[in-house]
């Protein structure tokens, strides 16, 4: 409504303000094989992230939401342990300069820690907390977290706060994580 008024009174476009995105990300691509995406999407709703897609798989909705359908369904009905809410943000990715994927993200007050690369959340968590310290308190819960699930289930220990994030830091892993096939 507002750009269309703004065109009518022939004002200068303004580029829309972004809302703040703190919290906890998981930036994934359809450029990995489903079984990988599928780990991956266990592992990010074990640990409470947000998973995140850079655009649509050939510019298309209906063609991104078949591929995400048939990563989160078993059959006809949703694998709950991989259940997790999927968005796509290109505004994120191009905030955090993501190249690859798989990539964690921590982002609080306009800042963020990025650590990347074809690699387990647990390693990356790890990575991040090499270069932050105060990553290390969601290392500890993540295994913890882990180690529940891996004995019936998971355990009911609210995460961490976000950490305070001094300056952005981007970290990558020894392996060299997937291109991103979306545009």
């Amino acid at each position: 409504k507002y750009s269309r008024q703004a065109l009518r009174q022939g004002r200068p476009q303004e580029s829309p303000k972004e809302v703040r995105r703190d919290g906890l990300y998981l930036l994934l691509s359809f450029s990995l094989a489903d079984n990988i995406l599928k780990d991956y999407l266990r592992e990010a709703k074990l640990l409470g992230a947000k998973v995140l897609l850079r655009g649509l798989v050939q510019e298309s909705f209906k063609v991104t939401q078949e591929r995400i359908k048939q990563v989160l369904f078993t059959g006809e009905h949703p694998d709950e342990s991989r259940l997790v809410g999927i968005g796509i943000d290109p505004v994120l990715y191009r905030t955090v300069g993501a190249g690859e994927v798989p990539a964690l993200v921590f982002v609080k007050d306009e800042k963020f820690m990025v650590a990347s690369g074809a690699s387990s959340i647990a390693h990356l968590l790890s990575l991040l907390a090499e270069e932050q310290a105060r990553v290390k308190p969601w290392v500890e819960w993540f295994e913890r977290r882990h180690r529940g699930f891996l004995q019936g289930g998971p355990t009911e220990e609210a995460p961490p706060a976000l950490p305070t994030i001094e300056r952005s830091v981007k970290v990558r892993a020894d392996a060299r994580g997937a291109d991103i096939a979306e545009r």
